[in-house]
Formats: structure tokens, sequence, C-alpha cells
């Protein structure tokens, strides 16, 4: 076997840097590229389909004709982490070579193929939409889809490509690459083929970090139900403000339920602007606070310049409404944030204000207004700027196609997810009434919360156990590509990470890799020996068929049980069973049931 992989090949440990590997780009393919090469270095066979999904076959002896998967991704949000994806699909590769040293040394008989798939474009970064590539292999991605343009903002509208166009592009890259012996295929795989599924990625928030745990078994995981929301009418950004606030608010007070939380909420995309008018001043602020996951990030644990943007909008309208202020008016103009990534809490927001002065000294006014906005966001630690600027610049203003404000909303399994839908929809036309507005909204994507294998929790914490490496049982917030496999055998596992996470402050030891490989090479093993265990079984019943069968009454009834539940397994597992010994079996069953009648 040629040089094992090093972790130091994919991983710059210690630094933090931005990646700007968005789906398809040509850093995803370079980054892509140095993955298939390690995979045709394993002596795997290499599939790319019609969406850009990679996968690679290390094919075993052919007993089973079902296959084991381990997948996860390696694009990435705008100024992403560097472990976000890769740290599960290295991981697996280094599963094939720990695998491929053990059946070398005669420790392993691999019946089954062992597949990792790179899925394509699981970030919504750059289309708006995550997941596309397992969505492709399940079937609810349709090639019509593929005219979906980008919604990366500050591309202007005609130079945004299509799917279908970055697809192509990065295929022809592929090509470009000299890599021989990639097969190009409509789907890389049929779920049908899986027996067992695997998805190893950091946990994105800290939770294992602080309470010094290791592996994290995932029971469930949630999905995004994301909606855009267009406010019309008067006050537009006053509107906004208390869609943003009062949605935090009925989140937070999810989160307290006595039966867990409910669900978390984030605003990652607002860009609201309306014509003020004549003003004879301006104020801009600027709010920076912690980019992080929509979904992973605790609601009580972030800093979201949007909300406190909101907060803000609010306070000086208290203030202006209690008050009055006859000496000057001030304008809502704008309230804005640069992040377009649906995951992603927004690192920024920006608010603008238009001031009538009236006479009344501007320095002051500015002054005053500007201590308001410093007050709000030292509470919300959140840094900010203040400064008069001289022109606004007009960006989304009747343009119909423009969402004003995004919604994403995660929720776990235990959750009643009609009834939270319900709750916000009725949030947004109680706020629609009371303002004066009018909220038009539209279902932008549906996922629905999973269950994982409690059979593979169990796998994992045994393994973990064994290699004592310490190991809970928990929840996923953020979505994954392996929700969307309609597999009753499948897993997410997760390793410590801290810095948050969709943000160069994500950080994963190399340690941290090597107990999730541990953890995931022995859960495979374990699969591989039980499908080998299964193959012994089946091959010993066809070279002495019914032989195992005793004689005697309940002896004899308990051994046909336990053959049924072998040939049972041995259907789960892809191998094969022989007409004859079906018949023979069939036969045995309805002559032992004959003779419990006669009794």
């Amino acid at each position: 076997m040629k040089e094992k992989i090093k972790l130091e090949e994919f991983f710059e440990f210690g630094k933090n840097q931005p990646i700007q590997r968005l789906a398809y780009s040509k850093n995803d393919v370079e980054y892509k590229l140095q993955i298939i090469k390690k995979m045709k270095s394993l002596g795997m066979k290499v599939k790319i389909d019609k969406v850009g999904n990679i996968c690679a076959t290390l094919e075993g002896n052919g007993k089973s004709n079902k296959s084991i998967l381990m997948c996860s991704h390696t694009d990435s949000v705008k100024d992403g982490g560097q472990y976000d994806g890769p740290a599960g699909v290295v991981s697996g590769l280094k599963v094939i070579e720990n695998v491929v040293e053990k059946v070398e040394a005669g420790e392993l008989e691999l019946d089954s193929d062992l597949k990792v798939v790179v899925w394509a474009c699981e970030e919504s970064a750059r289309f708006g939409k995550a997941c596309l590539g397992s969505k492709w292999v399940e079937g609810s991605l349709q090639e019509e889809d593929f005219s979906m343009k980008e919604s990366i903002k500050d591309k202007k509208e005609e130079d945004k490509q299509t799917l279908k166009e970055a697809i192509a592009e990065y295929i022809d890259e592929i090509k470009k690459s000299g890599i021989e012996d990639i097969e190009y295929v409509d789907k890389v795989l049929e779920i049908e083929e899986i027996v067992s599924a695997y998805e190893l990625h950091i946990e994105q928030y800290q939770y294992l970090a602080e309470n010094n745990i290791d592996i994290g078994a995932v029971s469930s995981i949630t999905a995004p139900y994301r909606m855009g929301i267009k406010i019309d009418g008067k006050d537009k950004v006053l509107a906004a403000a208390k869609l943003v606030v009062e949605l935090n608010n009925k989140a937070k007070e999810a989160e307290k339920q006595e039966n867990g939380e409910r669900y978390r909420a984030t605003v990652p995309v607002i860009n609201i602007e309306e014509n003020i008018g004549q003003t004879n001043a301006l104020l801009n602020i600027e709010l920076e606070g912690e980019a992080d996951h929509s979904g992973a990030t605790p609601m009580d644990k972030r800093k979201d310049p949007i909300l406190t943007a909101s907060k803000f909008v609010l306070k000086l309208n208290n203030i202006i409404e209690q008050d009055g202020y006859s000496e000057f008016k001030t304008y809502f103009n704008s309230i804005s944030t640069s992040n377009d990534s649906m995951n992603k809490v927004a690192k920024n927001s920006n608010i603008t204000l238009g001031i009538n002065t009236n006479g009344y000294p501007e320095n002051i006014i500015i002054d005053y207004l500007s201590n308001i906005a410093k007050r709000v966001a030292s509470e919300e630690g959140i840094k900010v700027k203040c400064e008069k600027i001289e022109n606004i610049i007009r960006k989304n203003i009747d343009k119909e196609e423009t969402n004003d404000v995004k919604l994403d909303v995660r929720m776990q399994t235990s959750t009643n997810s009609q009834e939270i839908f319900d709750e916000i929809s009725n949030m947004i036309i109680d706020i629609a009434k009371k303002n004066g507005n009018q909220y038009k909204w539209v279902t932008t994507d549906e996922g629905k919360p999973i269950k994982t294998s409690e059979n593979l929790v169990n796998q994992v914490h045994e393994v973990c156990k064994e290699n004592n490496i310490t190991s809970i049982t928990m929840k996923s917030w953020a979505g994954h590509d392996i929700t969307h496999l309609s597999l009753l055998e499948k897993i997410l596992i997760f390793i410590k990470s801290t810095g948050g996470s969709h943000n160069p402050n994500e950080n994963t030891t190399k340690e941290d890799i090597e107990k999730g490989i541990t953890a995931l090479t022995g859960t495979v093993v374990k699969d591989i020996e039980n499908i080998h265990d299964v193959v012994n079984k089946v091959e010993d019943l066809e070279k002495n068929p019914l032989l195992l069968i005793a004689s005697s009454g309940q002896q004899r009834k308990r051994e046909v049980s336990r053959i049924l539940s072998d040939v049972a397994k041995a259907r789960k597992f892809g191998i094969p069973v022989s007409r004859e010994l079906r018949v023979n079996l069939r036969k045995e069953i309805i002559s032992s049931r004959m003779s419990q009648s006669e009794k």
C-alpha cells in the first residue's frame, strides 16, 4: 500500500483563515481533485454524476450486493471554516485506508462494497438551497430545477449563473485535470443499494468541547424550513424590525419549554429600503456581530447584528412616540446586511436614518442618535460604528423579485411542525395588522427532521467505550445531507469543534479528527463483520441444507426461527440465498407447523 494519508494535506491545524470554496467554484474543484487523487491511490473506482456528486467505491468480494456508505461535503459558505464538511470526507478516506490494511493483513473479510461520497452543493451559500447533491440522489431535485440562478447578492443579475451552467463548468474543469478512469453517470448511487450510511461532521457549536466529551452520536437531525417575506406599505423598516424581534422572543420562549427546545429561528438576510424623501442629514450605523451557524448556535449564545439593529429601531421608535421630539424628525431609510447565506447568522448589519433637523444643531442630533445605538449595541455585545453620510445608495427599491426578509427555522422530530408554522404565520399576520402593512411570504425550502438509527447510535457508543473515547447521545440543530437518505440504518457522528461554524474561527484539532476516525472505523468494521457473519451462516446452510435443524420439538422450532432470522439478515445485507434453500426452508416451516397442530 502507498504512503498513508496525512491529515495535514487537507487541513492547516491551528490557523484561522476564511475559506472561499463556494459550490462548483474553482476552489471547490481544486479541493475535490485532491480528494479524487487520494481515492484513486486507495484503489477505489470513481464516478461523478449530473449534479457533481463524487462517489468512490472500494469493491468487496461480491458475496453481498449492498454497500456501506460514508459521506460528507467539501463546499463552504463565504468566509467559512476549513473543517465543516472536509473533516467527514477525509475521515471516510482514512477508514478506507484502515480497512484495506486489515483486509491485506487477513484480519477482515470484505464481502460488501465500501463507498465514500462527496456531496455537491451542500451549503445554500451559492444557490439559496442546501443539500442539492443528496436531494438529486434522493429524487427531490429534478433536472428542471437546474435553471435556478445564483443567490449571491454582490453579483449583477446578468452575471449570475444557473445551476446547470455552474455544474457544466465544474465538470469541464475536472475533465481538464487529466485524471483518468472517472465514470460520468446520471446518479452516483441508488439509495436501495446502501445497507448503512455514516456522516462524520464537526459539531458546529461547542457543547462537546465545553463538557470535555469526544464524540456525539446523533439521535435526531433537524431540517431547515425557510421562507422569503415581502413587506409592503408604510414604515417597512419598523415592520421588519418588529418581525425580527418578535420572532427572536418567541424562539427564546420556546427554548425554555419543559419538554425541551422546540425550535430555533433566524433572520439571516434582510434588505429593506424605503423612500423617505428629502432630508438634510443622514446617519449610517454599522453593526458587527459574530457570524455563526443559524441552526447549531443556541438562541442565547448569538451575537446577531440584525437582531441588534432591529432592537435599535424599536427603541428609537418608542422614544419618538413617547417624547414627540418636535424639534427634529427621524426617518428609517434602510436596514440591511451583506450576508446572503441562509444558514448563517449574519456578521454585519447596517441602518440608515434620515433626519430633518428643523434648525436644531445637527451635531447634537447625530450624537444623541449615535449614543442610543451604542447603548443598544453594548447590551447585545455588538460592535458599532456611527457616521454622518452625504448620500443614500439605493440598491433594491422596486425590485419585486427581491425578498425583504428571509427566515430560517429549525425544528426537531419531537416538535409539531404544523403548530410552529401556524405560530409564525399568525405572528406575521398580527404584526401586519397592527402596523398597517401587507406581508407576502413564500416557502423556499421545507425540510423534515429525522431520527437516526438507534442501533447505530448504540454501536458508536460501544466502539467508543472499547477505545477509551468519551461519547454522548445528542441532537443536531444543523441540517445534513444524510437527512435526505431514506434509510433505516443511518447516523451522524459529531466530533469536537470550537469557535462556532460558518466563520474562519471554526476550529477542530488533529487529535479530535483522529478520535472521530477511530470511532467511524470501529463502527464500520462492526458492520463489515456482521455482514461476514451472515455470509458464513448462509454458506453453511447452502452446504448442509437443514442439517442444523434438530429433530426434537422445541429445539427444532428454535432452529427454524434462528435460520429464518439469518435469511432475513441475508436479504437485508444483499446476500444471495439459493432457491433450493428457500424451498427447503419453506417445507420445514410447513412440517413444523403441522407437527404442532397434530399435538
